[in-house]
């Protein structure tokens, strides 16, 4: 029985006569590299007749649309990797008593990104800081003062709203694709990162200026790790946090909250 080779759904099909299987892609004739291992292993015995009998036809095509759904390239190619809390931090900075700044850091981050260098719009970002970890920092006022002002009902309001998130809904490259000397690709990446912004129960859109800066070497544990910084500001009344803005002079709070975040993350396993 000759077997032809051909992509259907995005993914390796197998066409046995008139039935239709996933395997092997035309360049390959020993893995399916779109398809986890155990998987293919599980499509490759059932394709060839060992585990159970053939369907043909509808039911053929059925079964590699349904994979095709969950085991599509541009999920495949994506790397997964999770933020490592303790290397990742998020800054914010907003005026209070002018001129001076009111500056906070979040040290207690967590999330996942999905990374696709070859196309960058595959890929998704979704980091959560926990409200109440923020330290805040002020010339003229203490800090315990800052927090406490900060952290309850007027702003943050950290023990109704304890988490602060951001979630992805469109990434788009910013830089061409350059390279060095010696025909090796640049790792430097930038992009904007469109998404939603969830604050005190209340979520806005919010776009950030991300630079991923480079793959470094293999962790103690194997795995690889990515770096990267980012810059957004937002305004805070579109949240529906106001407290300060009626007032003048020295005493006024900026609207304009400056975010800026340096990320560690490491390559899932």
């Amino acid at each position: 029985m000759q077997i032809k080779r051909d992509r259907i759904g995005g993914l390796c099909g197998v066409l046995l006569n008139d039935e239709v299987f996933l395997g092997p892609p035309l360049n390959d004739s020993n893995y399916c590299g779109t398809l986890p291992k155990v998987m293919y292993s599980i499509l490759i015995q059932y394709a060839e007749g060992w585990m159970m009998p053939k369907l043909s036809g509808f039911f053929g095509y059925l079964l590699v649309s349904l994979c095709g759904l969950f085991f599509s390239p541009a999920v495949i190619s994506a790397e997964r990797y999770t933020v490592d809390g303790e290397q990742s931090f998020v800054r914010i900075a907003a005026k209070m008593c002018e001129p001076d700044l009111l500056k906070g850091e979040f040290g207690n981050v967590s999330g996942e990104i999905f990374l696709d260098e070859e196309n960058l719009e595959n890929s998704s970002v979704n980091i959560t800081v926990t409200a109440v970890s923020a330290v805040f920092d002020h010339e003229y006022h203490r800090s315990d003062h800052i927090e406490t002002i900060v952290m309850g009902a007027k702003l943050l309001h950290a023990a109704k709203f304890p988490l602060v998130s951001f979630k992805s809904t469109e990434i788009k490259r910013t830089n061409a694709q350059q390279f060095d000397a010696y025909g090796e690709k640049s790792s430097v990446i930038t992009a904007i990162v469109k998404g939603e912004l969830t604050l005190v129960g209340v979520t806005h859109p919010f776009e950030m200026e991300v630079t991923f800066h480079d793959k470094t070497g293999q962790t103690s544990k194997g795995r690889m790790v990515a770096a990267f910084s980012s810059f957004g500001t937002f305004k805070r009344s579109d949240f529906g946090v106001v407290y300060g803005l009626d007032r003048v002079g020295i005493r006024r709070m900026g609207d304009e909250v400056m975010v800026m975040a340096s990320i560690t993350a490491n390559r899932a396993q």
